[in-house]
């Protein structure tokens, strides 16, 4: 797995687009890569296992390591506790539904565009 704490670690320009992409939906910057891996991790949650794989495989690694959560093999089922959109609205410290809308529509844009 890529350690993106690592500071030789260089964004690739789709990490950079979707922080970029949270923060101009309104998300603190300090809070925008927890937003973005709340995203993406929800969506690949929801996905059918070919579609995750392609999906997955389509994401620079630095994007990927946002997508999966931590210990692949340890499934939390975080998204099936709570709902997508109250885990953006924690992550990214949000105060309604449709900020939180704004911002999952943001990110997933990123990963929307060929």
């Amino acid at each position: 797995m890529i350690d993106l704490q690592d500071p030789d670690h260089e964004e690739s320009p789709v990490f950079d687009a979707l922080l970029d992409a949270a923060m101009n939906a309104g998300v603190a910057r300090n809070r925008c890569e927890v937003t973005v891996r709340t995203v993406l991790e929800s969506l690949t949650e929801h996905l059918p296992s070919a579609a995750r794989d392609s999906f997955l495989r389509a994401l620079p690694a630095d994007a990927r390591a946002l997508a999966l959560p931590p210990e692949r093999g340890h499934h939390t089922g975080r998204v099936r506790e709570r709902d997508a959109l109250g885990l953006v609205r924690m992550a990214a410290d949000l105060h309604d539904d449709e900020e939180a809308r704004r911002v999952v529509n943001a990110v997933l844009a990123v990963v929307d565009t060929p």
